[in-house]
């Protein structure tokens, strides 16, 4: 799936509202994993990240939408920690440090949709057009 134009402006938009203007965010041709809306990749050692959008993402209501890319464009201002907690813990290498890794995956996900729930209605809503945001290639 390609992502429209205006899904890319409206990205943008977002981004610099949530304060990633030196940020490099790239709209992925490839579809999110396991069923999710969406999801972010952040490249270490650079202010860059690839969006991937689900298949399922077209079909949700706009607040919902913006919600959901909110959620991920909040991800590269915590994923330095993510990264020092992991290989913090590979160091530990048991079976505690998996499930530490995992809880506090679980946790950081819980605080990041928080946080999106509380900002996501003060930005700007989905713009008109972008109801069908990607495209078959």
């Amino acid at each position: 799936m390609v992502p429209s134009a205006s899904l890319v402006t409206y990205v943008g938009v977002l981004k610099d509202a949530l304060g990633l203007k030196d940020w490099r965010i790239d709209l992925s041709d490839e579809p999110a994993d396991d069923g999710n809306l969406a999801s972010i990749y952040c490249w270490p050692g650079q202010r860059r990240a690839t969006l991937h959008l689900g298949v399922d993402f077209d079909d949700e209501a706009p607040d919902e939408k913006r919600h959901t890319l909110v959620h991920e464009l909040l991800h590269p201002h915590l994923h330095e920690m993510q990264a020092c907690v992991d290989r913090s813990l590979q160091l530990v290498g048991s079976q505690a440090a998996h499930v530490l890794t995992a809880e506090h995956r679980n946790f950081l996900e819980h605080g990041v949709d928080a946080i999106a729930a509380a900002i996501a209605p003060l930005l700007p809503e989905v713009p008109d057009g972008t109801a069908d945001s990607c495209t078959a290639r």
